[in-house]
């Protein structure tokens, strides 16, 4: 990868030098508003959200055009809410904060590493683009999962699931179908694709919010209903879909819904 280097001061860092110093930044941010009262502690999160923001421009601001600025920058902003948010729903104590911590300043570097391929590669083609797909599709389903399994948690209203819960995919789904096109701007294609399968994903979370069932478990099930239409969206869009494909992305959502309808209590 070609070596950028930035100027700050005396001192010459390298792009995955910049990178390494925003991630342990963000990483301590992280562990600090587990340190504060808990009334501090959801609008602390926010700050962060912010600032994870502000340091992924920052790392990418080479060749960022307009519409980058959605799709290169919401998976890592949305990444560090996710994790930030879950951190809450742990033990407090430090044999889980830590490992979460490093999780965190592991996942974000890699979404740097991602995003910094797709955006280098934008309107061309490197050799790494396949990885970075790979790498960001799984990115993008753990984020899914963390935000899912905050909202299902926060024992919200079903109106009120069904707008955050579409609002968040409509913005993975963005992110991840650009990737897999890497075009000079955001297609309607991909806007079509991904409000769609948004809006189908965020009534099937208004539905599990009437049902009984256990927080992890429906975040599961979501989870799995945005792994197949992130699967089969992805490779449509790729003009790579076959029915062997699309039956392995459905077979997950289908195992996971027969398991979650036999482990439901419906008499409690």
């Amino acid at each position: 990868m070609r070596k950028i280097r930035f100027k700050l001061s005396n001192f010459n860092f390298s792009k995955r030098q910049i990178f390494v110093i925003s991630t342990l930044l963000l990483t301590l941010g992280l562990i600090a508003t587990q340190l504060l009262p808990t009334a501090f502690r959801y609008p602390s999160v926010l700050l962060l959200g912010f600032f994870s923001f502000l340091f992924s421009a920052f790392c990418l601001r080479e060749d960022l055009s307009k519409h980058e600025w959605l799709t290169l920058l919401t998976l890592p902003t949305l990444f560090t809410l996710g994790v930030s948010y879950f951190y809450f729903l742990l033990p407090v104590r430090w044999i889980t904060r830590l490992p979460v911590a490093v999780f965190y300043a592991l996942g974000y570097y890699g979404v740097l590493l991602t995003e910094n391929i797709f955006n280098v590669s934008a309107g061309r083609t490197i050799q790494l683009i396949r990885a970075a797909q790979t790498v960001g599709f799984y990115l993008t389903l753990i984020t899914c999962f963390l935000f899912l399994d905050l909202l299902f948690s926060l024992h919200l209203p079903f109106f009120v699931n069904f707008l955050l819960a579409f609002m968040a995919l409509t913005l993975l789904f963005v992110q991840y179908f650009w990737s897999v096109r890497l075009t000079d701007k955001v297609e309607r294609m991909v806007w079509i694709y991904a409000i769609s399968l948004a809006f189908a994903a965020s009534q099937i979370a208004l539905a599990i919010s009437f049902w009984p069932v256990r927080t992890l478990t429906s975040s599961l099930f979501l989870s799995s209903i945005f792994y197949a239409f992130l699967g089969i969206g992805g490779y449509e869009l790729q003009d790579r879909l076959f029915k062997r494909v699309a039956l392995e992305f459905i077979t997950v959502p289908v195992f996971v819904f027969i398991l979650m309808f036999v482990t439901t209590s419906w008499t409690s």
